[in-house]
């Protein structure tokens, strides 16, 4: 069986296209692997009073529980507000009734 060049030319087409193939795939599989598919966990937030007058409410990994230790009569107010993580997710005031009762009967 005598070749011709032009099967010959078409061999080295077709093999050269499944060799790029091949190569394509694997440079594809290869950047699949570099994604996390894991899922991220979102841990909750522990929120806790801080102040010297327990006026603030932080995140309980907060450096910024310090403040002035200065009394004023809204502060005891928040004895009865609710120091959790806020739908935002930062810890936060969640004002009560009874919080709100308190502040209005403050003199002004």
């Amino acid at each position: 069986m005598k070749t011709t060049p032009l099967l010959l030319i078409l061999a080295v087409i077709i093999v050269s296209a499944v060799l790029v193939g091949l190569f394509l795939m694997q440079s594809k599989n290869n950047d699949n692997n570099d994604i996390n598919l894991e899922p991220t966990i979102q841990l909750p937030v522990v929120c806790n009073r801080g102040g010297c007058s327990g006026q603030l409410c932080i995140d309980e990994n907060s450096e910024n529980g310090i403040s002035t230790c200065e009394f004023r009569e809204e502060y005891g107010c928040f004895s009865f507000a609710v120091c959790e993580a806020q739908e935002n997710g930062e810890c936060g005031w969640t004002l009560t009734d009874e919080y709100n009762n308190c502040i209005a009967e403050i003199p002004e």
